[in-house]
């Protein structure tokens, strides 16, 4: 009896598979999944603002981090600077009355950054110290000068 019943319902259950698999392949081939990478290419509408005031516009996008360490930036801005937009800098900056202080970075290998001033009036970039060795950095008034710390044992009045 149970040859007979296995002989009989085999063909049955083999049909069955066949029509499921056909109908899967089809609707495989005509269904459209679209493919989402994981990381899209930055466009203008990636850059968030970063600094803004009446004078200056400076835009931010996310250009990598160091491993367990900090992140650093590409900068656009409005008025255009042309020297802010070919380097790196650090999420790092210190606004004054007349300017901003902002962290360039020379490396992403090596803690070794310069500390450059934007001059609201005139837009020019100047280079205060080069080549320091740490990217944790702190700016205080300290009796109406600024000074420089960079954690490292370096105090310098810049202002």
């Amino acid at each position: 009896m149970k040859k007979i019943f296995t002989i009989i319902y085999y063909p049955f259950v083999l049909i069955f598979s066949i029509f499921i698999t056909l109908y899967i392949i089809i609707r495989s081939c005509f269904s459209s999944t679209k493919f989402s990478p994981e990381y899209e290419p930055a466009t203008m509408e990636s850059y968030s603002i970063y600094f803004e005031n009446s004078e200056l516009k400076i835009f931010s996008i996310y250009a990598g981090e160091i491993r367990m360490g900090p992140i650093f930036l590409g900068f656009k801005s409005e008025p255009r600077i042309q020297d802010i937009e070919t380097g790196i800098y650090g999420d790092w900056f210190y606004k004054t009355d007349s300017g901003i202080y902002l962290q360039k970075w020379n490396s992403t290998k090596e803690p070794n950054a310069d500390l450059i001033f934007i001059d609201f009036k005139n837009l020019n970039v100047q280079t205060i110290k080069s080549n320091i060795t740490s990217v944790n950095w702190k700016i205080e008034n300290i009796a109406g000068n600024l000074v420089f710390n960079d954690f490292s044992g370096n105090e310098i009045a810049i202002a």
